[in-house]
């Protein structure tokens, strides 16, 4: 497994707790279920303790399996993954499978946007998952950061004030407006782990809301005709 620690903010975060929440629901009813089915095998059966107890193996074994395969989903990373999955498909970022990323420092790759989060989030990414993420987000965002290196190196990396005069005649030596609107356009290309994994928050949260307001149609006053 990989740990990835997205910040994001706080109604991503309580979002994605309301998820959960409700999907731990779903856990807690299926276990009630299986254990009461275990339980009536082992009095049809007289089971020994080392057979209930490979019984209980393997029914958690079942529930992992499960979880891992986002068909339960009581936890966050479930949660995320099962949106993740099919974003990476979505975006064609399957062809980084296994494409090395070279060393570099930690940090936001240079130029992303200065953004203010206030909660952040806990996920346990499969290996394979979690370095197919970083990979495409290395691989996908490498030519942006090229652009904006040669953006900055032409306009430099601090500058302020009058040099950013957004009006259209402006002559400054600064960048002028349309050097700006490069530049933001170029760093919304730029892709992060944290980014990424914000977009897969949403859709997890978008998808629960849907399914309740579907299943709040199915079950409403109008539902039987």
């Amino acid at each position: 497994m990989l740990r990835f620690n997205p910040r994001c903010t706080k109604e991503q975060a309580d979002g994605l707790r309301a998820v959960v929440k409700f999907e731990r629901q779903a856990e807690r009813a299926w276990w009630k279920a299986e254990r009461g089915s275990l339980d009536e095998r082992d009095a049809a059966e007289r089971w020994t303790a080392t057979q209930r107890a490979r019984a209980l193996d393997a029914l958690e074994g079942r529930f992992q399996a499960m979880r891992a395969a986002g068909e339960l989903r009581g936890a966050a990373t479930p949660v995320v993954l099962a949106e993740l999955r099919p974003m990476i498909e979505e975006r064609g970022w399957a062809k980084y499978k296994g494409k090395k990323v070279p060393a570099t420092r930690r940090g936001r790759p240079r130029g992303t946007h200065d953004e203010t989060f206030t909660d952040r989030v806990t996920l346990d990414l499969p290996d394979d998952v979690g370095q197919l993420l970083v990979a495409a987000c290395h691989w996908v965002s490498a030519p942006i950061l090229a652009k904006l290196e040669d953006w900055y190196q032409q306009h430099g990396d601090h500058w302020r004030g009058v040099r950013n005069d957004p009006r259209p005649h402006y002559v400054g030596a600064g960048p002028s407006a349309a050097d700006l609107l490069t530049r933001y356009e170029l760093m919304d290309q730029v892709q992060t782990t944290g980014r990424v994994l914000r977009d897969a928050i949403d859709r997890a949260i978008q998808t629960h809301q849907r399914e309740m307001a579907l299943e709040a149609l199915k079950n409403g006053p109008l539902a039987g005709g």
